[in-house]
């Protein structure tokens, strides 16, 4: 085969010429995904993601340490003790827009533990430049975080796959407020958590998208709380703040709130009774170009300044 084929290239060459044939290129190598801090590789096999119900926030764990969903889903909204593991865990997050449009994903917050300086904030603010959900995945590009208080630098090297653990509810009573509307920038918000504490001379009354009790730490996970500052009998509200993931900032005012009106249920305890607060709350205000709606009755677990639940409840909405 080789004579023929140098017969040929000479006959050819004769004519027209006959060039050798260039070998084709070596694919390029597939890129592989992993994890660098300060220019150095970490292996991270475990690469999951989980979120809180009813919310639409994610934290992604990445563990060089076996680590399955059922383990993670069981802690949550915990972290799962990992020993001398190397474990980076961060919050991406859907900010909520004025206009009621949910923006692109952006990140929240890192911890980093490497099994030696123990557990602490690893980054702030990072670039991301996409995420996907589906088919039992979240796909994560281009993300890259500089540490808040070293030089280091963590990055994600190629695409990071992270299997979907699915969203778990909150440990914290459930308490729906089936006759309250709220709304934000006209989407509808459901209400799963109402309480009254004392603030300070005031009090505060707080709803949350997310089941919440007196004991509450609100931290990554919840996606949309409000905060009412009341005062005053009848109680007036005099300061009013969104609050959560879902708010880059926190849109809140403290004057021109009299359209937000309070009206004790006759059978309710003022701010400093005992028992559950029942109250209507009526009125539409503006907080930083965020239009929010109330209107409705509501019951809220009353909390003393220990953070327990004061007076008797239904044991449907007893505090954990």
């Amino acid at each position: 085969m080789s004579r023929v084929l140098l017969i040929l290239c000479v006959s050819l060459s004769l004519s027209s010429g006959c060039k050798e044939q260039e070998p084709l290129p070596e694919p390029a190598p597939t890129p592989k995904s992993v994890l660098m801090v300060a220019d150095k590789s970490v292996e991270t096999p475990v690469r999951l993601a989980i979120g809180t119900k009813g919310e639409s926030s994610l934290r992604v764990v990445l563990s060089s340490a076996p680590l399955t969903c059922a383990k993670l889903r069981k802690s949550y909204p915990e972290r799962p003790a990992s020993g001398k593991a190397f474990v980076l865990d961060f919050w991406l997050v859907r900010p909520l827009e004025a206009d009621g449009k949910l923006g692109d994903w952006t990140f929240r917050s890192a911890y980093l533990e490497d099994g030696e300086d123990g557990r602490g904030l690893a980054a702030r603010a990072a670039l991301l430049d996409g995420v996907r959900e589906g088919n039992g995945k979240v796909s994560i590009q281009g993300l890259d975080m500089a540490l808040g208080d070293g030089p280091r630098e963590i990055l994600w090297d190629g695409q990071l796959d992270a299997e979907d653990c699915g969203r778990v509810a909150r440990e914290e009573a459930d308490r729906p407020q089936p006759t309250l509307t709220w709304s934000i920038a006209d989407q509808p918000i459901e209400v799963h958590g109402a309480s009254l504490r004392p603030d300070g001379p005031r009090y505060l009354l707080r709803f949350s998208r997310a089941p919440h009790n007196c004991n509450t730490v609100f931290t990554e996970g919840y996606d949309v709380y409000l905060d009412l500052a009341l005062d005053g009998d009848p109680p007036k509200v005099v300061l009013a703040s969104l609050n959560g993931d879902q708010f880059p900032s926190t849109p809140s005012r403290s004057g021109g709130l009299d359209a937000l009106r309070i009206e004790l249920d006759p059978k309710s305890e003022g701010l400093d009774g005992s028992g559950h607060f029942k109250a209507k709350i009526d009125g539409d205000v503006d907080l930083r170009g965020y239009k929010m709606k109330l209107h409705g009755a509501f019951e809220a677990l009353r909390c003393t300044l220990r953070g327990e639940s004061a007076g008797p409840s239904p044991s449907s909405s007893a505090g954990r």
